[in-house]
Formats: structure tokens, C-alpha cells, sequence
């Protein structure tokens, strides 16, 4: 491909790309600019056929073949110095309009990430409208501490549509991310009505504010934990999700591998693990399995955690027959030997 060719296809990504009429008005120059640098290039290959013959014309003057008029030989080589000084004049054109089209985008997103700034020291969620005029990879990087103020869970979806839509494998850092980030509000609401005599948690007893703040956060993490879930499905082979510090709530993890997942002080509540890979977890420190979390549904559990969920685990197995525990848990056990849970 010759520079010309590239600067063409540089300049047609820079119209598409750009939402900016001055600089897509400046690319169409250049692209004309690029036609007449060809016209004169076919110019110039025409007068290098000239010129060959003026050199044979000299080679052959010494015999009194032809007599070389230099004036009209310094003419013929005008057109070839205005090629070279247009095609200075373009390069460096084509270089102004990049960068002028990079500083306008590092301008626009300079500007959206000071409005999303304001909406959240507001206590306001960010608006969609807001959220679109970045970048998919912008968003997913940003929209986590912008989030904080989405008090209504519909206006969270929303949001979190916006910004992660479809989900994928490489957002998952981010959607976890944003779980560590709520989870803990809505813990600490629970830890406020935690019976430590009784072991339960009463949530009537919030008040009304608390209560809605609970109920909102909630659905929240529900809908967070779900999506961790799809994101989870789309993993490549021989990629470890990082989970630790996360609350799971009410999420269907069934058939889903999370071997040599880091599970270190994660919450799993109300989730399904039937036929889940649990193999090769190296880090599963405080992490806790309860409120009907099956985890003996699972199709296989590496030691040590296997050791330390039937040791310690408080996985509340009401819902469960005595029976289809025991039996999975021997099948468990056979699969990964071993009842030693370490300190």
C-alpha cells in the first residue's frame, strides 16, 4: 500500500469516526488534495520519460545530434517540485486534522466525565442521554462511581444498560467492581438489625427510609449478581474470574465453571450451584455459602474448601432432605479426598 493509499484510508476513518462538521469538511480537502497529488504523479512518471530522453539527447549532443535548451529542462522539472511541496502540504494538513480531531475527543470526554461528576456529588443518577455520549470502553472504566446515586432501581438498570449492554467476559472486572461497591451498603444495613442472640436478621425492624434504601439496594444486587452470571458464561479457556469480596444474591449459577476462581470473602446467598465447577480454588479465605447456597448440588469442589464447607459450612439445608446431602457430599468427597479444613 503507497502513502497516498494510506492517507486516503486514514482520512475516510477520521470522516467516520468523527462527529465534528469543521473536521470531516477539512478531510474532504485532504482527499482532494490526495487526487491532485496522483494526477501530478502521473504527470511526473511522463515527464521522467522526458527526461530520459533529454539524457539521451546529451549523451548523443557531442556527435551534433541535438542541441539541449536548459531553460526548457528546468521548466519541465516545476511540476515535479510542486509535487513534493503538495505533498508536504497534505502530510502535515492530514497531521493538524488528527490531532485536532484527537484534542476535540479528549475535550468531549473531559466534559461528560465533569457532568457525570457533578450528577453524583448531586446524589443524582447519571442519565442515559449523559452515558451515551461516551465510548462503550469509557463507560465500562467510569460508570461504576457514578452509579452511587441511582436510588431507584429502574433508573439503575438503565444506566447500567447503557453502559454494559451486551455483557461480556472483558466487563466483568467492571460489573465486579460495582458489586464490591454496593455490597457493603447493603450489609451494613442488614448488620443494623442482626439478632447476634438469636442469629437472625430482623428486617421489619428497619425504619421507612432504611427500609426503602434496603428494598432498592436489594433488587440492585440482584440484578448485579445476574449479570455477573451471563458474564461468567462467555469465560475463555484458561481465564480465572476474580470474584473475591462479592456478594452474590439470588443469582442461577447452575452448569456454570468457576474453576480456579479467587472466592476470598465472598458471599454467596440464595444461589444455585447445581452441576457448577468448583475445581482448583486456591483462594476461598472467609468465604461464605448460605441461605439455601447448595453447594454439595455441585458437579465438583476442590480441597480445601470442600473440607472447610463440610466442616464449617452454614448453609441453612431446610430446604434439602438430610438424605440428598449426605449423598452428595460423599459423591463430593470421593472426587477430592480429605476432611482437613486449614486454619
Amino acid at each position: 500500500m503507497d502513502d497516498l493509499e494510506q492517507l486516503r484510508k486514514t482520512v475516510f476513518s477520521i470522516i467516520e469516526s468523527s462527529k465534528d462538521a469543521g473536521a470531516a469538511k477539512n478531510a474532504a480537502e485532504i482527499l482532494k488534495l490526495v487526487s491532485e497529488i496522483e494526477n501530478q504523479r502521473a504527470q511526473t512518471r511522463k515527464l521522467s520519460i522526458e527526461e530520459e530522453k533529454i539524457r539521451f539527447d546529451l549523451e548523443t549532443g557531442r556527435h551534433g545530434s541535438k542541441f539541449i535548451d536548459w531553460k526548457e529542462y528546468a521548466k519541465l522539472l516545476t511540476p515535479v517540485i510542486s509535487v513534493l511541496a503538495l505533498a508536504v502540504t497534505t502530510v502535515f494538513q492530514g497531521y493538524q486534522l488528527h490531532q485536532s480531531t484527537a484534542e476535540h475527543e479528549d475535550a468531549h470526554r473531559t466534559e461528560v466525565i465533569k457532568l457525570l461528576s457533578q450528577a453524583e456529588r448531586d446524589k443524582a443518577c447519571p442519565s442515559t442521554l449523559l452515558l451515551s455520549r461516551l465510548d462503550k470502553a469509557d463507560r465500562a472504566k467510569v460508570v461504576a462511581q457514578f452509579l452511587f446515586g441511582c436510588e431507584d432501581p429502574a433508573s439503575f438498570k438503565s444506566a447500567f444498560e447503557t453502559s454494559f449492554e451486551p455483557v461480556e467476559w472483558t466487563t466483568l472486572p467492571q460489573i465486579v467492581q460495582l458489586n464490591r461497591i454496593l455490597g457493603p451498603k447493603l450489609e451494613s444495613l442488614k448488620d443494623s438489625v442482626y439478632d447476634k442472640a438469636t442469629g437472625q436478621t430482623h428486617i421489619e425492624k428497619l425504619d421507612d427510609a432504611h427500609r426503602k434504601e434496603y428494598d432498592n439496594l436489594r433488587e440492585e444486587m440482584v440484578y448485579l449478581s445476574d449479570r455477573i452470571a451471563a458474564a461468567l458464561k462467555g469465560r475463555g479457556q484458561g481465564q480465572a474470574p476474580d470474584l473475591s469480596y462479592t456478594y452474590i444474591l439470588d443469582a442461577n449459577l447452575s452448569g456454570i465453571d468457576l474453576s480456579g476462581a479467587n472466592l476470598t470473602a465472598a458471599t454467596l446467598e440464595n444461589v444455585n450451584l447445581a452441576h457448577a465447577k468448583l475445581k482448583n480454588i486456591a483462594q476461598s479465605k472467609e468465604v461464605r455459602f448460605f441461605n439455601s447456597t447448595a453447594w454439595w448440588k455441585s458437579d465438583e469442589i476442590s480441597q480445601p474448601l470442600l473440607a472447610c464447607l463440610v466442616a464449617y459450612g452454614d448453609t441453612d439445608k431446610t430446604e434439602y432432605t438430610d438424605q440428598d446431602y449426605k449423598e452428595n457430599k460423599t459423591r463430593l468427597l470421593q472426587k477430592a479426598p480429605g476432611t482437613e479444613c486449614p486454619k
